[in-house]
């Protein structure tokens, strides 16, 4: 009886802790969102003639198609978001940004 007793206080105090941390907590941004005005920002299509320089110059280096580029553009049209994933384990992803 006295296990289960302290095993129902543990939890209570557990269910009591997370919740104030979660209410003190900062609210988590969502990758990617826009520098200037803080919306998130939208997956969207894009041709070759639109892709910067940047990406252009990375594709051709590493040999890959242009189908792995994401294009991201802020709702209100004001920024866009390119990202080139990693090719090995020692490279970062390419991030280039462009005020539209």
């Amino acid at each position: 009886m006295v296990y289960l007793l302290a095993f129902g206080a543990a939890f209570l105090v557990s269910v009591v802790i997370t919740t104030f941390l979660k209410r003190q907590s900062p609210p988590v941004k969502v990758f990617p969102s826009c520098q200037i005005c803080g919306k998130h920002m939208r997956k969207y299509p894009f041709s070759s003639s639109d892709m910067p320089f940047e990406i252009q110059v990375y594709l051709s280096k590493h040999e890959l198609p242009e189908k792995i580029i994401r294009r991201h553009v802020c709702p209100d049209h004001r920024r866009e978001l390119w990202i080139a994933p990693p090719v090995d384990d020692m490279e970062k992803s390419l991030l280039v940004s462009k005020t539209v």
